[in-house]
């Protein structure tokens, strides 16, 4: 995500740019039939986005990098280029964060181990953000900070995660929130999708931003929002 962000910029700053992605399928995160539509939307921007590749060399001189990677065919190829820009996510900083004698417990990740009112093992220690376990937004941590300070206050806190959305910050942005409608369907549930296409859109149109289009997933015996 943070690499395609960033490439987004550059092409529409005028780079040219190459996107390696170790996955075969192109935001897995994110609706199918969504991360479908945005992969050909970036293309056509210029964006050079090739899946399934596993970098396998990297050789930096003085004014440019060679890259060698596999391919999806898993055939060897090599990519010179003037600038690198390694994205392969983050990992929280947990290194010496508690006294040596405190023996806060960590996962074989290095988050805090917490239980799901955010308790670490240590009484009266809680531990919120992104040095716990689930995505690391901010948005996230600030509700779970909010739910940590109405359980000290003796108030029942409560976090729903399927209520917190993640976001791309692409031209066009990208966002979404709740279960795609391939887990919904993994989990048994009959649901009804509905789309509107940004190209229908009077304001979209006005603007110049008719790229896009609204999905909503909503379980098909009550109505209720699940995914959109």
């Amino acid at each position: 995500v943070i690499g395609l962000e960033l490439g987004s910029v550059w092409r529409r700053l005028g780079s040219e740019v190459v996107l390696l992605e170790a996955q075969t399928e192109f935001l897995s995160m994110a609706d199918a039939d969504l991360a479908g539509q945005a992969l050909k939307i970036f293309t056509r921007q210029g964006l050079d986005i090739r899946l399934g590749c596993r970098v396998t060399g990297i050789k930096a001189a003085r004014r440019q990098v060679q890259i060698t990677y596999q391919n999806a065919e898993d055939a060897a190829e090599e990519l010179k280029v003037d600038r690198l820009v390694v994205a392969v996510g983050r990992r929280p900083n947990t290194d010496g964060l508690a006294a040596p004698g405190a023996r806060l417990q960590l996962d074989e990740k290095g988050y805090v181990d917490i239980d799901e009112h955010c308790r670490t093992n240590l009484p009266n220690v809680y531990a919120i953000g992104d040095v716990v376990r689930g995505p690391m937004l901010a948005h996230k941590g600030s509700e779970e900070g909010v739910a940590v300070a109405e359980r000290i206050a003796g108030q029942p806190g409560h976090i729903d995660y399927d209520l917190i959305p993640s976001v791309l910050y692409t031209h066009p942005e990208m966002a979404w929130v709740g279960r795609t409608e391939a887990a919904i369907q993994a989990a048994g549930v009959e649901c009804r999708v509905g789309t509107f296409p940004f190209a229908a859109s009077g304001r979209a149109l006005a603007v110049g931003e008719s790229e896009g289009v609204v999905k909503i997933v909503a379980d098909a015996k009550t109505d209720r929002i699940l995914g959109a």
